[in-house]
């Protein structure tokens, strides 16, 4: 049944990360990001906690 549902929907694949650094959590939902000496307000697709892991300087990938 598991090869079954794998065919239907098919496989998701992630092309071109992009690597950035954390500059700081905006709110639940934004969270400001340098990217090559840049800096850009990247969407949190969790809302969840996740302060532990997206504190200023941690390198991190947009999506």
């Amino acid at each position: 049944m598991a090869e079954n549902r794998k065919a239907e929907f098919g496989t998701i694949g992630i092309d071109n990360p992009i690597a950035c650094s954390v500059v700081e959590r905006l709110n639940r939902f934004a969270v400001k990001v340098q990217v090559a000496g840049s800096y850009h307000v990247a969407h949190i697709g969790n809302a969840g906690r996740l302060y532990e892991f997206l504190v200023k300087g941690r390198n991190v990938n947009l999506l």
